[in-house]
């Protein structure tokens, strides 16, 4: 038996690289707050799917954020958290409809982490993981790469004093490396390491200092990667600019007082880059954004509403071609607003049940499923030559609605019989014996050979 029979369908940046496909989906991921278990939900462009479990988390509950990436090249989606008992880094990969089995990044009881953040690298097409290793006090930055099924071991980021904080990165594809980004312990300085081939040591950013993250995002616009952290004292946003080296005009975001970081993300449609927080200013924590235009930046509210987010994290959809912001209500529960390029919609729930209370911050980030053919049915018939006939079976179904769909593939009892281009709707299976009973699928393929579930239909024999 196929297995695509087996693997039903659970449940209904770098989109836009030069190598690769895009998504048409959003993924929204964390933490529950009660029941430790990495949650997920998909938003369609009109809807979000009820969270579920990444996989079936049994051990690998977590009280870390959970962050996604998605792989460009074959549509994969894979997600990174601390395993709550032990503190080791866990993932999960999304393909074909379902979860793997959530797995450590290493065995090592000896790498144990905070947060783990994964990016991907569509140039060599490897996820890199990073984290602050806390084995240690204080921690130091590590990375791993992913790569053919495998990741590599474990290693430490070196030249700076260590780290209290996450170990955060991003891929430029203009220059085909990933830049790595930290807060030293001690004295606050920015720090960077930049991945091509191999890790580089850590270097300060000049004399710079932060109070917390530094996240990074591509402006492809410039072919630059813009970062954003809170400022000294969390009293101000700010940012700066890499190519190959640090613009010297990089400065303040907003004089805002930062409740915890400043994230970040790029709109293709309007050529943007997108810094989100939340206010912390006069215990009043209203979610805010900032638009950069080159080397200004222009502030506002997001909503009025106060919130209890660490973080409020965005990402481009492609479906709705609008940006997404996800972040936690007061009780905690997961909503959302969606920027159309001139005002954000009102806060709303992902799901409001409180079951799904998030424990720290919920992330967001492109996602991509491969839907199904719909309304399959077929019929048995008859043909007659005269004195010779045969029994044929004719199948009728309605196209994927994914665009990027490139064929499809018939099934007969689980075996392949066929293939059909993108726009064909039907099939004929002939030589039948009248008496057969068989169960028909039809799978959906996309442009990077991944299968969706199957739909399917039986037709009895007479």
């Amino acid at each position: 038996m196929s297995r695509y029979f087996k693997n039903l369908f659970l449940m209904l940046s770098i989109a836009f690289a030069a190598k690769g496909t895009c998504s048409d989906l959003s993924i929204a991921t964390w933490g529950g707050a009660s029941s430790l278990y990495p949650y997920y939900s998909i938003y369609n462009g009109s809807n979000w799917s009820t969270p579920l479990t990444i996989g079936s988390p049994g051990n690998y509950l977590t009280t870390s954020s959970v962050y996604t990436a998605f792989n460009s090249v074959n549509g994969q989606t894979m997600a990174t958290w601390q395993n709550q008992s032990d503190s080791r880094p866990i993932y999960a990969i999304f393909s074909n409809g379902s979860w793997s089995q959530p797995n450590f990044i290493n065995t090592d009881s000896s790498v144990v982490s905070g947060d783990i953040y994964i990016s991907f690298d569509s140039t060599r097409e490897i996820f890199l993981a990073t984290w602050n290793n806390t084995a240690t006090s204080p921690g130091i930055p590590y990375y791993s790469t992913y790569s053919h099924g495998e990741w590599s071991t474990p290693a430490a980021i070196t030249g700076s004093a260590g780290t209290n904080n996450n170990v955060l990165s991003s891929f430029n594809p203009h220059t085909g490396n990933i830049l790595v980004t930290w807060q030293e312990f001690g004295t606050g300085h920015f720090y960077y390491a930049i991945y091509s081939e191999s890790m580089s040591t850590g270097t300060a950013n000049a004399d710079v200092v932060t109070n917390g993250d530094i996240f990074s995002t591509f402006d492809r616009l410039s072919n630059n990667t813009i970062t954003t952290w809170p400022g000294n004292s969390n009293t101000s946003g700010n940012y700066s600019v890499y190519s190959d080296h640090w613009d010297p005009t990089s400065g303040l975001i907003s004089n805002n007082e930062i409740y915890q970081g400043v994230t970040n993300s790029y709109n293709p449609l309007f050529q943007q880059v997108i810094a989100t927080w939340v206010d912390g200013s006069h215990h009043h924590e209203v979610p805010m954004y900032s638009i950069y235009n080159d080397s200004t930046w222009t502030t506002q509210q997001i909503s009025d509403e106060q919130v209890a987010s660490q973080n409020v994290f965005t990402s481009f959809n492609d479906t709705i071609q609008k940006t997404i912001a996800v972040m936690t209500d007061e009780t905690v529960l997961p909503v959302y607003s969606i920027y159309d390029g001139t005002s954000w919609s009102p806060l709303s729930y992902i799901n409001s049940d409180p079951t799904y209370e998030v424990r720290n911050s919920i992330y967001i980030g492109p996602f991509r499923i491969i839907n199904a053919p719909s309304h399959l049915s077929g019929t048995r018939k008859k043909n007659n030559f005269g004195t010779v006939y045969e029994y044929y079976d004719t199948l009728n179904w309605n196209l994927s609605s994914s665009s990027f769909a490139t064929a499809y593939n018939i099934y007969a009892n689980g075996i392949k019989i066929a293939q059909v281009g993108p726009q064909t709707s039907q099939y004929q299976s002939h030589n039948k014996q009248k008496s057969a009973t068989i169960v028909y699928a039809v799978t959906t393929i996309d442009n990077s050979g991944n299968e969706s579930s199957p739909v399917t239909v039986t037709i009895q024999g007479l």
